[in-house]
């Protein structure tokens, strides 16, 4: 061939199989719809903790979205007509209006009842309207040291079916009661009467209505529909008071077959009638409980059920469970916010800690180097006195020689006794008795965090103290760093109650035995 290139050797690189691509070069697996590049795919049913959610997320955003709500908290489902919602406690100082510490007793009489009011249709409403809703709350009692989130309680309403609801109704402008005009005051007369109608406590003597929450809904007819949550202060007027509640029943009317009865057999036209009059269904009135008032702690309300699909009307559990979750993150920032002048002194006496140690440090070098000195020279000195000593041997005789070895001697031993004498005439200090004393208020608050599942670990994840000083403020990142250094003696796992202790001297008089 012309070119140097045979049929031959054509042939042997068509039957040759291609190389392997290098393992950099392969097509990696397609990622899952919605899934950015830089992370794997999330495998299904797998949702990341909620400490590594709120992070990104600030307690104090007022105006939330559906995405946000679902970004926050992934386990709630949402109905499809749910819009928005917006809270009002970074604003209105919801937290100081507020008293946690008085209690309200409500107790359920299954004896007490009332009739069921109408329920709402709120996807077949013409027009927009408006909800009010209150949150009957409770605060812990004085003798208590139990877990907040335990010991808070509410009183909500509970469906037959499942589901809660907050006490409240639709509020229509001209009714008796109601008003005309969309004012607070005039949902807060409307909310007192539904609360009165549906579980018999009267909360209409109630002066503070803190507002909480307000939920937008789009309906599939095009119309608005909005929920006013309020809190109203019911420990001003029913603190220390035991209060009975009521359920909500419907009488129904079931058809039951009566049972047949033992006859003499008849003949004739006599059995045709008895057999005709016994198949004929007997009415049964039955008073059945469509609602009932569940006083349920806070904690019970945030461990809602996902899956709970056969509820009447979700947006009310809905509101109740986002109730809970935006009280428990309101709760989180005061903590927090609490936390940050105890971290800031923290980090201040860990740095003079520090200072105080580099200080004692160069001390004992400086201690240390100058007794190497000392030992030098004293080993110098030593050195030339014995080979002086030997130099002026050389002309003494043996008994001589002897003799001043023993006198030596004894000069040393002189010497030595002296020094112990002083040992023992210095008196040994006394151990100093000591306590340890705890920040109570940064206890508490840390406290707060450690979520008893089912009983508190007394530590906290590093990362979730980390998250909540991101939440809870609009702190940046060189901020939330010189915070963390409070806690740099500790690993993973922050001993809060070992932080918040420290150790003084105990002056208390000793107990005569």
């Amino acid at each position: 061939s012309i070119v140097g290139f045979r049929l031959s050797d054509y042939l042997l690189i068509m039957a040759t199989p291609p190389l392997a691509a290098p393992q950099a070069y392969r097509q990696k697996p397609p990622q899952a719809p919605g899934q950015p590049m830089h992370r794997p795919a999330q495998p299904a049913g797998q949702m990341l903790p909620r400490d590594r959610l709120v992070k990104y997320h600030k307690y104090t955003t007022a105006e939330r979205g559906v995405l946000d709500v679902c970004h926050r908290y992934p386990k709630l489902p949402l109905s499809g007509a749910f819009c928005s919602m917006e809270t009002f406690w970074p604003t209105n100082d919801a937290w100081n209006n507020l008293d946690l510490t008085v209690n309200v007793n409500f107790k359920s009489d299954p004896r007490s009842a009332v009739p069921q009011e109408e329920p709402d249709t709120p996807n077949f409403a013409a027009y927009d309207r408006t909800f009010v809703r209150a949150i009957l709350l409770s605060g812990r009692p004085t003798d208590n040291e139990g877990h907040l989130t335990k010991e808070l309680k509410v009183l909500v309403g509970k469906e037959a079916k499942g589901g809660l609801f907050a006490f409240g109704g639709e509020w229509k402008p001209g009714t008796k009661g109601h008003g005309k005009e969309p004012t607070d005051s005039n949902f807060h007369k409307a909310c007192a009467m539904y609360c009165k109608q549906q579980c018999g406590v009267d909360i209409s003597k109630c002066k503070k209505w803190i507002k909480f929450i307000e939920f937008t809904y789009k309906r599939k007819s095009g119309t608005t529909d909005r929920t006013y949550l309020y809190i109203p202060d019911i420990w001003n007027h029913l603190g220390g008071q035991d209060i009975t509640v009521h359920r909500q029943t419907k009488t129904i009317t079931v058809p039951v077959l009566a049972p047949p009865k033992k006859t003499e057999e008849k003949e004739g036209e006599e059995k045709k009638e008895e057999d005709e009059k016994a198949a004929e269904p007997q009415t049964v009135t039955k008073t059945e409980t469509v609602t009932r008032s569940l006083f349920v702690s806070l904690h019970g309300l945030l461990d809602y059920d996902p899956n709970n699909q056969h509820m009447r009307n979700p947006d009310s559990h809905l509101e109740v469970c986002l109730f809970a979750e935006v009280f428990a993150e309101m709760v989180s920032t005061q903590c927090t916010n609490k936390l940050v002048p105890f971290l800031t002194n923290k980090k201040a006496e860990n740095e003079k800690n520090e200072a105080e140690k580099k200080r004692k440090r160069e001390e004992q070098e400086e201690e240390n180097k100058i007794k190497r000195q000392k030992l030098e020279e004293e080993a110098k000195a030593a050195a030339e006195a014995k080979a002086k000593r030997e130099e002026e041997e050389k002309d003494m005789t043996e008994e001589q020689i002897k003799e001043r070895r023993e006198q030596e001697e004894k000069e040393k031993q002189e010497k030595e006794a002296e020094q112990k004498k002083q040992e023992e005439e210095k008196q040994p200090e006394k151990k100093k008795k000591t306590k340890l004393v705890y920040n109570e208020e940064a206890l508490a608050a840390f406290s707060w965090f450690d979520i008893p599942n089912p009983i508190q670990k007394g530590s906290l994840g590093r990362l979730q103290v980390e998250n909540a000083l991101y939440a809870s403020g609009d702190r940046t990142s060189r901020e939330v760093e010189e915070l963390m250094k409070a806690i740099t003696d500790f690993g993973q796992q922050v001993d809060y109650k070992k932080l918040c202790s420290t150790e003084v001297e105990d002056d208390s008089p000793e107990e005569q035995k």
